[in-house]
């Protein structure tokens, strides 16, 4: 995508009627470049972001305060891959960690899916195996490895409650790993339970 400005018209030497098509010519490409992520500088909220495009893998040079930037860089787990970071006086940060998220309900049936009210990111779908038993599925590339970390919460009026988690199988970039929870006697489902899967 290019948007070529001829930066000699205006000429001051020229007749500005000579110049005239190439003012419009000019005038037409850098209305075309502000749409670029923008609005339409015709419409309301014209100039405000729609998105943001990073066309390159650009790493910024060592900040000083009050400059900072925001831009992508190779990825730490995939490093053929882009991951937005962030970059100011005290370093470098990626902008998130999370690569996916779902909110469960623990009580269903064996065997049902158990996601609640579309609150997932990222995930094909939950099965409760058996009580406190659960085998959570990935989306393709939803992460880069098998090395990711994950975070548990739960609604259970349990103070002895705890859990685990295992990868139990890798094909062609889909994830798929185990849930448990369990007491001091027995294995308990949560009421509801969330799991955040962290990469960076």
């Amino acid at each position: 995508m290019t948007f070529p400005i001829d930066v000699n018209i205006p000429n001051a030497n020229n007749y500005p009627g000579d110049d005239q098509p190439g003012m419009q010519t000019n005038f037409s490409n850098i209305n075309s470049y502000l749409q670029v992520d923008h609005t339409n500088p015709a419409s309301a909220g014209a100039g405000e972001h729609e998105q943001v495009t990073f066309n390159n893998k650009n790493v910024p040079g060592v900040q000083t305060e009050p400059i900072s930037t925001l831009y992508t860089d190779n990825g730490v787990a995939e490093p053929t891959k882009s991951q937005l970071k962030y970059r100011n006086e005290l370093g470098i940060f990626p902008v998130s960690l999370i690569r996916a998220y779902v909110l469960c309900d623990g009580t269903v049936a064996d065997g049902a899916g158990a996601i609640l009210n579309s609150q997932s990111v990222n995930v094909t779908s939950v099965k409760k195996n058996s009580t406190g038993n659960y085998t959570i599925v990935l989306d393709s590339n939803a992460v880069s490895s098998d090395d990711f970390g994950i975070l548990i919460s739960y609604l259970k009026s349990n103070p002895n409650l705890f859990y685990a988690y295992s990868a139990v199988n890798w094909l062609a970039g889909v994830g798929s790993f185990n849930v448990k929870f369990r007491d001091s006697l027995s294995d308990v489902s949560p009421t509801e339970f969330t799991v955040q899967v962290l990469q960076i």
